[in-house]
């Protein structure tokens, strides 16, 4: 009996579950109190199955097999493991160690257990699995990553013996990767100025970088030199240990000898652009010359020393700085070159007009990092070039003038000649009426000789403003309930729609609009003829949008052939009827708008219309 209990108590002092089983009904006979504390008391006949898994059946199949019939079956202890739950429903992994009680017969008829809580064992083991997984596959990654990329790749021992290489660093040796695992760098590479490199990074620890470093390959003296960046970078653990290096290595013989080549070319480039006749300068996109040739100091009558860094624009006519800056910036933004630009350069002899070519100089991302300039100095062309043009205004005027006058000039003369043959001739006197008529005629030509005078000072002369505030709708109702053109709309049966804004307000010279826009109504009047058969209209609209205000006279009227449409702002330019246009109504009311910060535009399809749009700022 005594035996007995010290076997009781050896059972409660377990830190893990105890407990005896029925094989017969599965009812739990005996538990020690580890059991009880996890699973709670149990009230007879309670079964194993649920009391630990809460479950109306015996456990069953591959996931779950019950651990009694397998004693039961092979008559001998087993382990399994076992997924229990508390009676909060708390999963705990256990693994559970089965010992059968046989009769005389020797039939299993009570199964003794102890289950060990493995549940921390096996998150730990879970938690190895997956981060041997992750490892597995950060390896797998690097792998691929190394054995994709050009750059030459290898893992050497801290003897600089090979452990890796990627695909790269075989092929460049035309070798394959088995073929370098186990041999030592410099048997395959002997060169004495490298090993002390690699014993120096071993024995300090640092890393080392080279730039464009020549190469022969000893196997293959064919190649030649070749150049290569590197770099050797030491592997350390934890204690600060070098366990290896990683080198890697990028052949750049291309890019070193195109940098030979291209410093040839530079060389080259110099000395043809020492030698040319126009300067030659390149500019950063603030305008501060980089480079400039013998002309180009000769022009600037300036040395080296003090032209590079000198901004260019500190040369430019006051006039034309903000131009050239425009230049410089579009050609940095949109990267296109600009040809034939010509602007005004003060240097000691002068003011002088210089023809640019200018294009930009591109960096390796693509991008503008200077601008190339060449110039010629075309002050003499310049010169000429006004005088020419002097020349055919002059010519111009005069065929214009003398155009314009020759009508009503030829119809004074005839009519003095017949009042003077009819004064000669005494038997036909004159009658009165007769001659208060011919006077007449004579008075309305030499009114419209006045007129062309009259116009043509208005054209020649510069345009002062004497700007007010007025009421747009207002000025143009004047306009179109003129005398004038109310009998111009009456007799050419026209339709006038005014489609103005109310309280439109303009700051300008009143008077001199006014005529502007006389102007351009008179030749909308004028471009209906007999031979328009449909409903004759000239509309008129004013809208006002943000800080502008829009005006369009709109006719249906014969409108302007494609090829005169370019040329209807030129002074004398009409194609109307001699006696009936000087050609300088339009001229005039574009000076006019364009003195009021304006702008004017003509559109036009032939014999379907024509609109004139003027565009007037809001502020002037």
């Amino acid at each position: 009996m005594q035996k007995y209990q010290l076997y009781i108590d050896g059972i409660e002092s377990l830190n893990h579950p105890f407990y005896v089983i029925n094989v017969k009904d599965y009812t739990l006979e005996l538990a020690n109190s580890c059991f009880k504390t996890i699973f709670g008391e149990s009230k007879p006949p309670k079964t194993c199955y649920n009391i630990t898994h809460g479950k109306e059946s015996p456990c069953s199949g591959k996931e779950h097999p019950c651990p009694l019939e397998e004693v039961k079956r092979l008559k001998k202890p087993v382990v399994m493991e076992h997924t229990h739950y508390t009676d909060t429903g708390t999963p705990l992994i256990y693994e559970i160690h089965s010992h059968p009680i046989f009769d005389d017969n020797r039939n299993v008829i009570r199964i003794l257990e102890f289950s060990l809580d493995i549940t921390e064992r096996k998150k730990t083991e879970t938690s190895l699995r997956e981060s041997k997984d992750q490892l597995n596959e950060i390896n797998q990654l690097f792998e691929n990553i190394f054995n994709t990329t050009d750059t030459c790749i290898a893992y050497l021992d801290p003897q600089f013996n090979f452990v890796w290489v990627n695909r790269a660093y075989a092929i460049a040796d035309d070798k394959n990767p088995e073929y370098f695992p186990g041999l030592n760098h410099f048997d395959l590479y002997p060169n004495e100025e490298n090993e002390e490199i690699f014993k120096k990074v071993i024995r300090t620890g640092e890393p080392y970088f080279a730039h464009a470093k020549a190469f022969e390959y000893t196997e293959h003296p064919e190649r030649g030199v070749s150049y290569w960046d590197w770099s050797l970078i030491p592997i350390k653990s934890l204690d600060n240990e070098i366990r290896g290096l990683i080198l890697t290595i990028q052949n750049v013989t291309d890019r070193v000898q195109m940098q030979i080549a291209l410093k040839e070319s530079e060389e080259k480039y110099k000395n043809i652009t020492e030698i040319a006749q126009e300067m030659i300068l390149r500019v950063n996109l603030k305008g501060e010359c980089t480079f400039i040739n013998n002309s180009g100091f000769n022009f600037f009558e300036k040395s080296l020393d003090n032209m590079i860094g000198e901004n260019i624009l500190k040369f430019v006519h006051p006039s034309d700085v903000k131009n050239f800056e425009s230049q410089l910036k579009n050609i940095g933004k949109t990267k296109v070159s600009i040809e034939g630009f010509t602007n005004l350069i003060i240097v000691p002899k002068g003011t002088r007009a210089i023809k640019w070519n200018m294009s930009p100089i591109l960096n390796s991302s693509g991008e503008v990092e200077e601008i190339q300039a060449s110039g010629s100095d075309v002050t003499e062309l310049q010169e000429e070039l006004v005088e020419k043009n002097k020349l055919a205004a002059v010519g111009q005027l005069a065929a214009g003038v003398a155009h314009e006058l020759n009508t009503p000039l030829a119809n004074i003369n005839l009519i003095i000649e017949y009042l003077l043959s009819v004064a000669d001739d005494q038997q036909a006197p004159l009658e009165q009426d007769k001659l208060k008529k011919e006077l007449g005629d004579v008075k309305k030509e030499a009114l419209l000789c006045i007129k062309i005078v009259q116009e043509l000072l208005q054209f020649s002369r510069k345009i002062h403003l004497s700007p007010s505030k007025f009421i747009l709708k207002s000025q143009i109702q004047d306009l179109i309930n003129s005398t004038f053109f109310i009998t111009e709309f009456s007799e050419k049966n026209i339709t006038i729609i005014p489609e103005i804004e109310d309280q439109i307000e303009i700051i300008g010279d009143k008077s001199l609009l006014h005529q502007a826009f006389q102007n351009i109504l008179k030749n909308a009047v004028d471009s209906f003829n007999e031979s328009i058969d449909r409903k004759k209209m000239i509309h008129i609209t004013a809208v006002k949008e943000a800080d502008k205000i829009i005006i369009n006279f709109k006719d249906n009227g014969t409108g302007i052939k494609k090829e005169d449409l370019s040329r209807v702002f030129e002074p004398f330019f009409t194609t109307k009827i001699i006696g009936h246009g000087t050609g300088l109504g339009l001229s005039i009311a574009r000076g006019i708008i364009e003195k009021h910060k304006g702008k004017i535009k003509v559109s036009s399809i032939y014999k379907e219309g024509t609109n004139v749009e003027i565009i007037l700022p809001l502020v002037q």
